[in-house]
Formats: C-alpha cells, structure tokens, sequence
C-alpha cells in the first residue's frame, strides 16, 4: 500500500533540476471505515432478496496542512469477488465476543457491520448528499432502506 515515488525538484538557489526518490508510506491504522458497492437483486427462484459485495474501498480521513480535518476520500475500490480469497484468510478481532472467531470474509458475508446507504440508482447519478444534507441526508437513506424492505415484503403477497 506505501509507494515510491520520483520527483523533480529545482534548487531554488541554482535554479537547477534534481531528481529525488520520495517514499510515501501507508498505515493501516487509519483506515477507520470500508465504503461498499452492492447490487441488491431478487432471486425468483429462491423468492428471496440477495446482496452482492461488488467492491470495497477503504476511506482515509483528509487533512490540510494545519491538521484541520477536511473529510474523507476513498482511497481505491477493490473488486470483491478476486479480493475474497485474502479475506478469508485473515481474522477479525472482535472485543466483544473472543471466542467466536471470524475472517473478513465472515464479517462481510454475514453482513455484521453498521452501515447507511449513500446512492441508489437514478438518471442523473446523484448521491443522497448531493441533494440533501444532515438530517435530511439520513431519513433519505432511511427512505431507501425501507423503500427495498417494502419492496421483498409485497413479493410474498402474491
């Protein structure tokens, strides 16, 4: 996740170009939060709604230069299904509970995380905050959370 990078710098005494290796490192411990990209799809013959993980993007806190936070970004976007094979591999701590042990894999599967909705599908491809903000922001997510919910519910009444 780190990098090397090669720049140029000019001396700003001789005006002359040098070329520098700068190295970025990564850590790990501030990744806080996963962004994920779904499809929620109703599957006919098991008359049942069924979510599938797309990608996964971890976000990074932005700062300026004074230490001001500035928001968050997301750093990439991995493709689940070939990212799936690591995850299985690694355990999640969890303070709570350290007997049941899980992978990432488990985690994301079972869906044991805390989330909120944040774009649904629409013809001009806004998310929720482009069109509303706060409290706002929140009951719409609300509203398409519930708008899905009532959706697989009015399945079985046929």
């Amino acid at each position: 996740m780190g990098a090397i990078d090669t720049i140029t710098v000019v001396d700003p005494v001789t005006y002359e170009e040098k070329t520098t290796v700068v190295k970025n490192d990564f850590n790990w411990m501030n990744i806080k939060k996963f962004r994920m990209k779904e499809d929620w799809v109703f599957d006919k013959e098991s008359s049942k709604m069924i979510v599938r993980i797309l990608a996964i993007a971890p976000i990074e806190d932005v700062y300026d230069d004074n230490d001001n936070f500035r928001g968050q970004r997301a750093m990439f976007y991995a493709y689940y299904p070939d990212l799936r094979e690591h995850l299985i591999k690694r355990e999640v701590f969890n303070p709570f509970n350290d007997s049941n042990r899980l992978t990432w894999d488990d985690l994301f599967e079972m869906r044991m995380f805390g989330s909120f909705i944040m774009k649904e599908s629409n013809i001009q491809d806004r998310r929720i905050q482009d069109y509303a903000t706060d409290r706002d922001a929140l009951l719409e997510s609300e509203r398409v959370k519930f708008e899905i919910f009532e959706k697989e519910q009015n399945l079985w009444q046929h």
